[in-house]
C-alpha cells in the first residue's frame, strides 16, 4: 500500500482524541444536560425533557466536535500525500485508524473508566442526584459500533477529498 505509515494514523488519532474528549469535556461542564442520551435510562427518565433552547445548544455545540471528527482526518490524508503519491486505500486506512484510535478513547477512557467508574459530581444532570448512576455498558458497545461505522463513512469521504 503506497505510503501507508501506522505511526502517521496513530499519531492523528491521538491528536483527534485530545482534541475531541478535551471539547467533551468541556461542553459537559459547561451543561451535562447537553448529552442527556447518552445517560443512563434512569437518569434520562428522572430529568426533564430538553427544552428547545438546550436542543439547539446541542445542535451548535455538536458541530466543533463534527468539525473535530472530520477535520484531524483530512489534515492528516493531506500531509500523507504532501509531497507523495498515496493511494486511496492508504488515505482510507489512515483515517479509519484515525477515527478508530478516537472511538476506542471514547468508550474505554471517558465512557467506561470516567465515567463509568469514577463519574464527577459536576457531570449529572441537575435534580437527578439521587438517582444511582449505574452504566449502561451494551449501550456504550452499540455506540462504539455506530463509532465505527461512522470512521468508515469519514474514511471514506476522506480518500475520495484527499486523492
Amino acid at each position: 500500500m503506497e505510503f501507508f505509515h501506522l505511526e502517521h494514523a496513530l499519531f492523528y488519532g491521538l491528536v483527534l482524541s485530545v482534541l475531541a474528549s478535551g471539547w467533551v469535556v468541556i461542553v459537559l461542564r459547561i451543561n451535562p444536560r447537553v448529552f442527556l442520551r447518552h445517560y443512563p435510562k434512569a437518569i434520562r427518565e428522572a430529568a426533564p425533557p430538553l427544552s428547545r433552547s438546550e436542543r439547539g445548544l446541542t445542535a451548535i455545540l455538536g458541530l466543533p466536535l463534527f468539525a473535530l471528527l472530520i477535520g484531524v482526518p483530512l489534515w492528516s490524508g493531506f500531509n500523507l500525500t504532501n509531497g507523495h503519491a498515496a493511494g486511496q486505500a492508504a488515505l482510507f486506512l489512515d483515517a479509519f485508524i484515525i477515527g478508530m484510535v478516537f472511538n476506542v478513547v471514547d468508550l474505554v477512557i471517558l465512557d467506561v473508566l470516567w465515567l463509568g467508574m469514577f463519574p464527577p459530581r459536576w457531570a449529572m444532570i441537575p435534580g437527578t442526584e439521587h438517582v444511582p448512576y449505574v452504566p449502561e455498558y451494551a449501550k456504550h458497545v452499540g455506540g462504539f459500533i455506530v463509532g465505527t461505522v461512522v470512521a468508515a463513512l469519514i474514511a471514506t469521504l476522506v480518500s475520495f477529498i484527499v486523492r
